[in-house]
């Protein structure tokens, strides 16, 4: 597994693709297969779909197709396949009640956390700090007055600190001063986060960054 997977399956994906079309031959349907295990992968992330996939997650809806974009992404999950269908399976009968039997059977994102994404108000909040990150999309982290926990989300306000993270110096800095101390706000539930992304950007840093 490489940080770049994703991006390096696209690159195979679209030279190909590239040099079938030059050829006059029609292009490649790219279709990708996994447990549901985890919403955040290399592959995910270089799609940007993951709040997609969350947001589906939180609503319950297992189909969706992004027309403008050209991707289906289906959930498959019990509708898919009824639980009077898959009881007659031995592997069933084994795991039944299991961790491996939820993401299995049951479609459960076994490895996500989404506790800590919300909406919230920014009553009594001040903006603290500036992300920027993948090409231009920004983030912005408030501090609350009364409580001194912190809420990441993409509404904008006047930061007195910005980190661009697409530079190398700068992803080093902003864990150094900043992410250490936002992971351990986050694992003592004193940060919350409007997009699972974000979450996951603080939670998994080095997951996206060498440091």
């Amino acid at each position: 597994v490489k940080k770049a997977e994703g991006d390096m399956l696209l690159d195979l994906y679209e030279t190909v693709n590239r040099d079938r079309r030059k050829r006059g031959r029609p292009g490649l349907k790219l279709i990708l297969f996994a447990n549901a295990e985890e919403i955040s992968t290399y592959i995910t992330n270089a799609l940007e779909v993951v709040d997609t996939m969350a947001e589906m997650q939180a609503t319950g809806q297992n189909i969706l197709y992004m027309e403008e974009r050209g991707i289906l992404l289906h959930h498959i999950t019990e509708a898919d396949f009824p639980m009077q269908d898959i009881e007659k399976h031995d592997m069933y009968r084994v795991m039944k009640g299991t961790a491996w039997a939820e993401k299995s059977f049951g479609g459960d994102f076994s490895k996500n956390d989404f506790t800590s994404v919300k909406h919230l108000s920014l009553k009594h909040y001040r903006c603290m700090y500036h992300i920027i990150y993948r090409r231009k999309t920004d983030a912005y982290i408030w501090l609350s007055n009364k409580d001194g926990t912190y809420y990441m989300t993409s509404r904008a306000g006047k930061p007195l600190q910005e980190y661009d993270l697409n530079r190398e110096n700068q992803q080093k800095l902003f864990w150094l001063t900043l992410g250490i101390q936002l992971r351990d706000a986050c694992i003592n539930d004193r940060m919350l986060f409007e997009k699972y992304s974000y979450y996951d950007l603080i939670i998994n840093y080095t997951k996206f960054y060498d440091l």
